[in-house]
This record gives C-alpha cells, sequence and structure tokens, in this order.
C-alpha cells in the first residue's frame, strides 16, 4: 500500500519505505531452512548505537546478527510478502523483485503443496516438514 500511495500521492518517500519493508521481509524468508518465513521474526533493540545485550538462548548461529529468534516458526500460508514483491516490481519496474517472488513461490510449492492443494506448516526453519493440514481463509 506505501509503494501504491507513494505513486498516487507523490511521495517518494514512502517508495522507499515500502522497499526497506519488503526487503526485510523477503530476507526473512531468505534465513530459514525452507526458504518460508515465520509468522514472526524478533528483532534485537538498538539502545543509543549499541545491540540491547539479550542473552536468550534461542539466537541460532545461522541467523545474522541482529535476529533473536523466529517465533512462532509456524507458516499459514499467507501471501502478503509475494504480492508486496509483485506490487514493487510493477511499481519499480525492478525485475528482482519478480525473482524474489518467484524464489518464495518455489520454496511453497515444494514444502506447502499436498495432493489435493496446499497446507501451512509448523516448523519453517525445519527440513522435517510437519504440514498442518489447514489452508487460512
Amino acid at each position: 500500500m506505501l509503494a501504491l500511495g507513494s505513486k498516487v500521492l507523490d511521495r517518494p518517500q514512502d517508495l522507499e519505505v515500502a522497499i526497506r519493508l519488503a526487503e526485510t521481509c523477503y530476507w526473512s524468508y531468505r534465513i530459514t531452512m525452507t526458504g518460508i518465513g515465520a509468522e514472526e521474526v524478533w528483532f534485537k533493540i538498538m539502545e543509543e548505537g549499541n545491540l540491547k545485550n539479550n542473552n536468550n538462548p534461542e539466537i541460532h548461529k545461522r541467523h545474522p546478527d541482529g535476529i533473536i529468534r523466529l517465533g512462532p516458526s509456524y507458516y499459514l500460508l499467507r501471501p502478503e510478502t509475494i504480492e508486496s514483491l509483485f506490487i514493487l516490481y510493477r511499481v519499480t519496474g525492478d525485475k528482482k523483485y519478480q525473482e524474489h517472488a518467484w524464489e518464495i513461490w518455489q520454496s511453497i510449492e515444494k514444502w506447502c503443496k499436498t495432493s489435493t492443494g496446499y497446507s501451512g506448516i509448523y516448523d519453517v526453519d525445519s527440513t522435517s516438514i510437519i504440514k498442518n493440514d489447514s489452508m487460512e481463509r
């Protein structure tokens, strides 16, 4: 919505925010073992230029500095990230957003497809997939 609004209302600063948000979402997909984003990603908080000390034992060694945890790590077949990437492609013309959306779609096909449709999964950061036998409405 920010990207569309930036064009309609001639607010280029909103497009920059939209790009940063969408790229953060895309990045949250890329850091998991399945290539599918968790329902939530927890970030460390910056305080006066320094990362707030957090000795959370759930920090995963593969995750970049700044991530506290993925959680909950299930996936409910939500389309918002792919939709946002598609809109950014249409607004900017930059094909990288098409490619990012295609990568996510391929992961959904690989891990969520069933013989009769698609299912959410319980843990996006494991390749021992357990489907939740559910599609959001």
